[in-house]
């Protein structure tokens, strides 16, 4: 059995402990680094006191029972590339996260050769003392290392990858979020447009029936030739608009199409949505608190800050030597018949002791721009958490004026159409120009235009809630505790 053994005099110890401190580079003295807000540094407590708790499910388009938009969102979580490249950058995260995990501790190696080598007789040794002809050689050996994160640089690496590990699973319920409410505004909007296809037609009749009127008069000698020709351009004028409605509706079921990764042969089997009574979401009364765990870009902001406020520690620890403790021992001999003979054993052990003495305006350069980022992520989380609260006021002013403007609308179409038949009685009855009838028509064509953009507008500002509440994620309680970004808010 043989044994190796190591001693450093702690006389040696005690002697270079100084040089070894002294050796450490001089971390700059930098202002206080930013804060992370927290959630009620934003006042909207009588914005959101509604009195309501619920907040919108995971899949929350199931709630407008409409059974082809819920096949369109099926189609893209499914296919889309969006989701798969969120796939891939959570899988990237993961391997770095892994390879941080694997560094620093203890560290091991195992290696092992068998060779046929013969030396040159006309290198400079005498050939007597050479060995003669073609031999075997064998080598095995086992070595152990083991690097002291006294400075922490190792933990705090693992806990900056951790964190970007975590921003990426929650980028992907990002992805998700963009593409459903993306997909779920343009199938709104394609509802729309058909309401507009149904309007224009309207109008087109509309006008097609002034033309048979004024036709009429100008048959009998009661109106003049230009009035007819202008009715005529009025009524081409509504062909072009249908036709440009027409257009639309192609292009949309298109965008549709791509929404969900497919070509343009599935635009063409896209029907008419059928939007039936859509029960619109409420802000919870919670959402002035909770907002910030409702929605996952600004929880991957907040993840992304903590990881480069674990790379502020990284960048402090690299003024400070690194430790590291090897040994290695094996067996080796010139004919493999002599290789576990107890004389072939070999070994080394001993420290390794790397100073950054030469390195003070690489070390400060590093420390600086950590710096600069944590605080560029937290001045960018700071601004999505003031956005969020804003979209969801917007929403909530929006969704309450809602009812006002319809009932106006309702109303002014009402006043129109009233306006219109008078209109026309007096033309008939040759008490009024037809150029009063054409102002009266364009009076209810815009009444009737304004009041066909608000019959979407109720889904469209429930689907724009949704996405403002961050449309049913929930952060995972590990993510909702702020690490050590205001532990040590000077960060040395």
């Amino acid at each position: 059995m043989c044994r190796f053994s190591i001693s450093v005099p702690r006389a040696s110890v005690a002697l270079a402990l100084p040089f070894v401190l002294a050796a450490c580079g001089t971390i700059p003295e930098l202002p206080a680094a930013s804060e992370i807000a927290r959630p009620e540094a934003v006042s909207a407590h009588r914005v959101f006191a509604s009195g309501y708790s619920a907040w919108p499910e995971d899949q929350w388009w199931m709630a407008y029972n409409e059974a082809q938009l819920t096949s369109l969102m099926e189609e893209a979580l499914a296919q889309v590339p969006d989701m798969a490249a969120a796939e891939a950058r959570v899988r990237l995260a993961a391997s770095y996260a892994q390879r941080a995990a694997a560094a620093g501790g203890a560290s091991y190696s195992l290696e092992a050769s068998a060779t046929l080598e013969k030396q040159s007789y006309n290198n400079g040794f005498p050939k007597e003392f050479l060995p003669q002809g073609w031999k075997d050689h064998g080598n095995a050996a086992f070595g152990v290392g083991y690097d002291f994160d006294f400075w922490g640089k190792t933990r705090a690496e693992l806990a900056a990858a951790v964190s970007d590990l975590a921003a990426a699973e929650v980028d992907r319920e990002a992805a998700r979020l963009a593409i459903t409410t993306q997909l779920a505004s343009a199938y709104v909007e394609l509802a729309s447009l058909y309401v507009e296809q149904d309007f224009r037609q309207a109008a087109l009749d509309l006008r097609l029936s002034t033309l048979d009127l004024v036709s009429q008069r100008v048959g009998s000698g009661l109106d003049r030739r230009g009035n007819q020709r202008l009715a005529e351009a009025n009524v081409a004028s509504a062909e072009a608009e249908l036709l440009g409605t027409n257009e639309a509706i192609t292009l949309k079921k298109n965008e549709l199409a791509a929404l969900v990764g497919a070509g343009p042969d599935r635009a063409m089997e896209i029907a008419r949505p059928d939007f039936g009574d859509v029960t619109p979401h409420i802000v919870p009364e919670e959402a002035s608190t909770q907002l910030v765990g409702r929605r996952p870009d600004i929880v991957a902001a907040r993840l992304r800050a903590e990881a480069l406020s674990d790379r502020i520690d990284v960048a402090k620890a690299g003024f400070y030597p690194s430790i590291r403790v090897s040994a290695l021992v094996g067996v080796q001999s010139l004919g493999l018949d002599q290789l576990i003979n107890r004389d072939s054993i070999y070994g080394n052990a001993g420290p390794a002791i790397s100073l950054p003495i030469f390195s003070q305006n690489t070390l400060e350069s590093q420390y600086r721009g950590a710096r600069a980022q944590y605080d560029e992520a937290v001045a960018n989380y700071s601004r999505l958490v003031v956005a969020a609260y804003r979209e969801v006021a917007d929403v909530v002013t929006s969704q309450s004026m809602l009812g006002d403007r319809v009932a106006a609308s309702d109303e002014a179409v009402e006043a129109a159409e009233d306006a219109y038949d008078i209109a026309q009685l007096r033309y008939k009855g040759g008490l009024s120009s037809f150029l009063d009838v054409i102002t009266v028509e364009e009076r209810l064509l815009q009444a009737r235009a304004v009041r066909a953009t608000l019959d979407s507008r109720s889904v469209q500002l429930d689907i724009a809630l949704i996405r403002a509440l961050g449309g049913g994620f929930v952060a995972a309680p590990e993510t909702l505790v702020t690490n050590n970004m205001t532990e040590d808010a000077n960060h040395g």
